[in-house]
């Protein structure tokens, strides 16, 4: 009610309500890390939407109505699925049947908070730490495919212009094709054919 309260006096003011802060969290090898934690992903280009590493879940499949990706199923084996609720609630029947992990808080022992918040860092920096994995074991087989197809197109180009430079000097120079001939004699006494 209060949080209501203040957010229709900011209205009032003419003070629009924030659609992105950015956060900085130390991850486990020490370097800090920026996270955009964004209201709405609806307006984010295909590349921004790419980027997303994490999506809390409410629970109705509505919330994710207009995004690039709307089916939950689909949605939840690319980025972090967490579901957030007190201990004493029931988990929505979506939410069991998607890839989320719950994260249950208790109303009497608050003092649990911080272990569900490092819970959650650490199953984001997890999950992020996959997906680098995967993008890497992607881009090096990506890569060796990519170096097979030029050597091959590469070998190939050597033997259409080899095959070129035998035609030419074929019909451009007779002496060579002849000279050719007598290289391919088999009983070792240079033999000329005409």
């Amino acid at each position: 009610m209060v949080n209501s309260f203040q957010q229709m006096k900011k209205k009032a003011a003419g003070i629009k309500r924030e659609t992105s802060i950015i956060i900085e969290k130390q991850r486990s090898d020490g370097l800090m890390q920026p996270y955009r934690i964004i209201d709405n992903p609806i307006k984010l280009s295909p590349k921004e939407f790419d980027r997303i590493v994490a999506v809390f879940a409410m629970g109705p499949t509505w919330q994710f109505k207009g995004w690039r990706i709307s089916e939950p199923v689909e949605l939840f084996q690319r980025v972090l699925g967490i579901h957030l609720q007190f201990d004493d609630e029931l988990t929505p029947t979506n939410i069991t049947q998607w890839n989320v992990r719950i994260l249950k808080l208790s109303k009497t022992k608050r003092h649990l908070d911080a272990s569900l918040v490092l819970d959650f860092w650490r199953s984001l920096e997890d999950h992020i730490q996959k997906i680098k994995a995967k993008h890497a074991t992607t881009k090096k087989i990506s890569h060796s495919s990519s170096v097979q197809k030029h050597h091959r197109s590469h070998h190939q180009s050597i033997a259409s212009a080899e095959k070129k430079k035998r035609a030419h000097q074929r019909t451009h120079h007779p002496s060579s094709s002849a000279k050719a001939a007598v290289h391919r004699a088999s009983n070792g006494a240079p033999t000329e054919n005409r």
